[in-house]
C-alpha cells in the first residue's frame, strides 16, 4: 500500500506542475507525508488489526519526514558559514 501512496502522490504532484501550473514539491519529504495522509485515508478499508499497524508505521514516516523538512527549512546563520579559504592562501 506504501509503493501505490508514493506513486499516486507522484502522479499528482507532476499532474499540478505539469497542467495546474501550481506550486512544485521543492523536498522529497513532502512527497511521503501526501504518501502517508494517503495511506491513512485508505487505512479504513482495512480491519483494525492493520489499520493500528499502519497508523504506527506512519507515526514513523512522519516524524523522519518532520525532522528532514525541519533541517532543510532552517536558515543558516551568516556566523555559522563556512568561509572562503582561497583568498588567505594565496
Amino acid at each position: 500500500m506504501g509503493f501505490a501512496a508514493v506513486c499516486w502522490t507522484i502522479w499528482k504532484c507532476r499532474n499540478k506542475s505539469c497542467f495546474d501550473k501550481k506550486k512544485l514539491i521543492k523536498s522529497p519529504a513532502e512527497i511521503v507525508i501526501h504518501a502517508c495522509a494517503l495511506m491513512e485515508f485508505w487505512a479504513d478499508l482495512y480491519t483494525p488489526e492493520i489499520r493500528s499497524q499502519l497508523a504506527d508505521g506512519m507515526k514513523i514516516i512522519l516524524s523522519c519526514a518532520h525532522s528532514v523538512l525541519a533541517r532543510q527549512m532552517r536558515p543558516v546563520s551568516p556566523l555559522l558559514a563556512p568561509e572562503d579559504t582561497s583568498d588567505q592562501e594565496q
